[in-house]
């Protein structure tokens, strides 16, 4: 795990070590963005279950406090990742929805192959579903654990004859024990089905996950309807403090979220725009109560797959923009340095005809116009007169004609 420590440039590119929050074993496809999708809303409904029933499932007597309380987040496990992917393949591609893998290995046994389940008390759980192709409807499918009318089981239902299954999606989703997750989808058309369906799998495992700690366990972007799409991303603190700043930048663009769910301190924040015709990169910043910077992914930019015709769900360019020339050229802020009569000096390398704006923004959103004065070749020198500066977390902005870059700064 790392944490992002500053100062740190805003372009960099995937290498084959893989930060939290970035695609796994150099696959940018692990996971992409409907298992990533469901992660997040799988944490959640964790972070606040009434919240998220409320929300996303309905006015049901189901995720009542007294059964299913607020419980940590989980974190993301390339293992269960790949556990996952590859049950929701078979399934789709050969038996159709079953626990077991199609050839008859129990789904203990194939987790476990992906998960190391030698660990004395270390176990795994499943969630199956089929049928439907969106994320939030696939959650609430588990979470009603619904009889053939449509009525929810009630909580801590056992398995019987009206609800097969009891409310154990429920309870599993909701289960304290278990602190890694890997959720994975496939598309297909099993062997003795009539119609091709989606099928999707969540793996779940209680061993201590190498990530616990990190304050943005999950983040992604969903399609609330509409023509609207939603960001998502949870924060959790052990010791209860809310973060600083909570922002998002879109193509360099940096824009405030909201609490969604939850309290501020462990909870789901969003930032929810209109749909583009086209692909959009995004990642998420936090400082926490210390001070301390997070970003998730820690490298690299998710993308707003399934807007426009956008298929992809990562890039591992923090920021990338293509002149006219169509040679590719980047932004970047570095070679920061703190003068100990107030001034904040870095530089602002953009291939910039002129001059850049340069903008130094507060977690309030207030801005404070910088002037870059002195060119040196391809970089510009910026001076921030820090003495009229309150301390705090900033995001230090950079735009020249559709160029845009945007770094989180902390000036004390």
């Amino acid at each position: 795990m790392r944490k992002l420590l500053l100062p740190a440039l805003v372009v960099t590119f995937f290498s084959g070590a893989s930060g939290y929050g970035e695609p796994q074993n150099n696959n940018s496809d692990m996971p992409f963005w409907r298992e990533r999708a469901l992660f997040t809303l799988t944490n959640a409904c964790r972070l606040d279950p009434q919240g998220f029933r409320e929300t996303y499932i309905g006015s049901y007597s189901i995720l009542l406090p007294a059964n299913y309380g607020v419980v940590p987040p989980l974190y993301w496990h390339a293992g269960l990742n790949q556990a996952a992917r590859i049950h929701a393949s078979d399934m789709a591609t050969d038996c159709g929805l079953s626990h077991n893998s199609c050839d008859g290995t129990a789904y203990s046994t194939r987790t476990c192959h992906y998960y190391d389940c030698s660990i004395p008390g270390v176990w795994t759980g499943e969630n199956i579903a089929y049928g439907n192709s969106d994320p939030v409807r696939t959650m609430r499918q588990w979470i009603m654990d619904a009889d053939r009318n449509g009525i929810p089981a009630p909580d801590k239902e056992p398995r019987g004859a009206r609800w097969k299954s009891g409310d154990g999606h429920r309870k599993n989703i909701m289960n304290a024990q278990y602190f890694d997750i890997g959720t994975g989808y496939a598309y297909g058309k099993p062997q003795n089905y009539s119609n091709a369906q989606p099928f999707w799998v969540q793996d779940f495992g209680t061993a201590t996950s190498q990530f616990s700690g990190y304050a943005l366990p999950a983040a992604s972007h969903i399609f609330p309807g509409s023509n609207k799409i939603r960001f998502l991303v949870c924060y959790y603190d052990d010791s209860r403090k809310k973060p600083q700043q909570a922002g998002i930048v879109i193509d360099g663009e940096v824009f405030k979220l909201h609490l969604h769910l939850g309290s501020e301190a462990q909870g789901t924040y969003l930032y929810e725009t209109d749909e583009s015709f086209r692909c959009r990169s995004y990642h998420f910043v936090f400082s926490d109560g210390d001070g301390t910077a997070w970003r998730y992914p820690e490298a690299g930019q998710l993308r707003t797959y399934g807007e426009g015709n956008c298929s992809q769900s990562y890039t591992g360019v923090v920021f990338k923009h293509k002149h006219s020339n169509a040679q590719a050229r980047r932004t970047l802020i570095s070679h920061m340095t703190r003068h100990a009569n107030g001034t904040l000096r870095c530089f602002v390398a953009c291939s910039c005809v002129g001059p850049p704006a340069i903008r130094l923004i507060a977690a309030d959103g207030k801005v404070h116009d910088v002037v870059s004065t002195l060119r040196y070749r391809t970089a510009w020198e910026a001076l921030i007169e820090t003495a009229g500066v309150a301390p705090g977390v900033y995001f230090l902005q950079v735009r020249h004609a559709s160029q845009s870059a945007a770094q989180q700064i902390i000036i004390d």
